[in-house]
């Protein structure tokens, strides 16, 4: 509801979805959940702001992110752990279609020494220059994620992978870790991104 009155103010068409939400195959895992269907730009996206707001562990403490993982999806992408009530599925499904998932991470860009750079990582050289942008503008908002592009989205990469990216990237960027900061992978069904957390920032 929260949400849905944000949208009315600022003037942006929003559907609420009533249903139900879990895990993947497994029923027991489910629970009662709402969310939303936005309208922007001539087209309908999902929006979860409840499973976006999340916790994330810093070196044994826990802070609130506010997360991109569920912000302007399409039905396809949320239909494994999102599921509308009937008949309020037949109303969204007719009317409300969204069909296409928006790249938040290639559409957020920021200007670091001279140099505009998005979020899609391709190689260790540009999580790099992320990392040096990170340091220099202290963490700003405690959080800064990214995603792999799509060369490494297609490979077989284990955790092992990205960490020795990650050490790569570090030793390019000529930063060092410092106690209060831990560097998280995450993958969720081909879907990755990496967080940089600072709990002292």
């Amino acid at each position: 509801k929260a949400f849905a009155l944000l949208c009315q103010i600022e003037g942006i068409d929003c559907y609420k979805c009533n249903g139900a939400g879990g895990g993947q195959g497994n029923e027991a895992y489910w629970g009662a959940h709402a969310w939303n269907k936005v309208y922007l730009i001539d087209k309908w996206y999902v929006v979860d702001s409840t499973w976006d707001d999340q916790m994330r562990s810093a070196n044994g403490s826990y802070q609130v992110n506010a997360l991109h993982q569920y912000f302007l999806k399409s039905d396809e992408y949320i239909a494994k752990t999102h599921r509308e009530d009937y008949p309020l599925r037949a109303k969204s499904n007719a009317n409300y279609k969204c069909n296409e998932n928006y790249d938040y991470f290639a559409g957020k860009t920021y200007s670091y020494n001279g140099k505009t750079i998005d979020l899609v990582v391709k190689d260790e050289y540009e999580l790099a220059e992320l990392l040096k942008f990170a340091y220099s503008s202290n963490f700003v908002g405690n959080v800064l994620e990214f995603r792999m592009s799509d060369k490494y989205l297609a490979g077989n990469h284990n955790q092992d992978y990205y960490n020795y990216m990650l050490n790569q990237a570090v030793n390019i960027a000529k930063v060092s870790y410092r106690e209060s900061t831990n560097y998280n992978f995450i993958e969720d069904d081909g879907f990755r991104f990496g967080i940089l957390t600072d709990k002292s920032a």
